[in-house]
């Protein structure tokens, strides 16, 4: 959509970005977080699948790593 930024205007366009950029800021933030909390020997965090095994059990490790295998292919 190289279109949308055009017809928004130089702006808010940039204010969007801007907004956007200190959301992703902030969730990787939080993955961090996750990861440093949840992190053990026993279990050792590496995925995002194994956050959903710590949090929800097995069947949801093997969801999460296969949406994230079709993230992948797209």
């Amino acid at each position: 959509m190289p279109w949308a930024l055009s017809q928004m205007g130089y702006g808010s366009g940039i204010t969007l970005y801007t907004v956007f950029g200190a959301l992703s800021g902030y969730s990787g933030w939080l993955l961090w977080q996750m990861f440093l909390n949840l992190d053990s020997k026993e279990y050792p965090v590496k995925t995002f699948g194994d956050f959903a095994f710590r949090l929800y059990g097995t069947i949801a490790r093997h969801v999460v790593n296969v949406l994230q295998s079709v993230q992948l292919l797209f």
